[in-house]
């Protein structure tokens, strides 16, 4: 009788850890080639400081390498991680709603938890901001001056994030004819705030415009049609982190909507000029 021997080979479904599980175990092997520097925390533009950023990051690779971490031109050392709670790190609510809106408007995302990067020997040489920066899983985050320098793994994914966003110096034209500008805010407060003008559009055209450029997760909580003067709320789903959005005139050149969301609110105010439309959104973290 001839007998058989069955051998089943059974291997995972999913054999690759996150970057952070990597990181954690010292056996991370990648490099960050981009980079780009994020608008002013404060939302006040200097050319000369951007420039600043700009030259001492110019040229910068991070490589990580096993247990090691090596950033050109200006250090390697042994790295520590510290596992963080957006709430731990920053140790204050407003402040972590500040960042993760400041973020979004990267399209990044805050995870629930990330790494705290250091030297493990704290005699190390190396100079900040290269001695102290986080991983997000997808990005790095280096904070330097007024800024946030975002690093990626590829320029594709560079591109994702930067397309889209409002890092600009002074003004910049769009495909949409608009200009837009970030506006100056008091260092007191977290609130941040920025306007566009779009060129030769009523009110109507121009919320309709305004909607269409969010990214889907955003353009959700407007409605696809307003019908001038006429004020209306709304209540969100009570599972999306939005509350209610109030859409209220004062008379038919001028709208104010008004989103208010567990983390804060955001107003969008639309004001029809003889040129075109004027939008501005300010955005204030509980």
């Amino acid at each position: 009788m001839k007998r058989f021997v069955l051998i089943f080979f059974i291997s995972p479904l999913n054999t690759s850890a996150s970057t952070l599980d990597n990181l954690l175990q010292k056996n991370e092997h990648s490099e960050w080639n981009y980079f780009f520097i994020s608008q002013p925390f404060n939302g006040r533009i200097s050319q000369s400081s951007e420039e600043k950023v700009a030259k001492l990051f110019n040229g910068k690779k991070i490589v990580f390498n096993n247990d090691l971490l090596s950033i050109t031109d200006a250090c390697t050392y042994k790295y520590a991680t510290q596992l963080n709670s957006p709430l731990s790190f920053w140790k204050s609510s407003k402040t972590v709603s500040f960042y993760k809106i400041f973020f979004s408007d990267y399209k990044i995302k805050i995870p629930d938890s990330f790494l705290n990067i250091t030297p493990e020997n704290p005699s190390e040489k190396c100079e900040f901001p290269f001695s102290d920066f986080l991983v997000l899983d997808n990005e790095i985050v280096f904070f330097y001056e007024n800024n946030a320098v975002f690093y990626f793994k590829s320029q594709e994914e560079l591109k994702s994030h930067v397309k889209n966003n409002i890092n600009v110096i002074n003004e910049r034209s769009t495909s949409s004819s608009k200009v837009c500008k970030e506006n100056e805010h008091h260092t007191d407060d977290y609130d941040t705030s920025y306007e566009c003008f779009y060129k030769a559009l009523s009110l109507i055209d121009t919320y309709r415009e305004y909607r269409n450029e969010l990214k889907e997760e955003d353009n959700k909580y407007l409605v696809d049609k307003i019908i001038s003067n006429k004020d209306f709320s709304i209540k969100c789903d009570s599972d999306s982190g939005c509350l209610t959005v109030i859409y209220k005139w004062n008379g038919p050149d001028n709208l104010a909507i008004t989103q208010q969301f567990d983390g804060g609110r955001t107003v969008i105010s639309f004001s029809k000029e003889a040129q075109g439309c004027r939008v501005v959104t300010k955005l204030s973290p509980d």
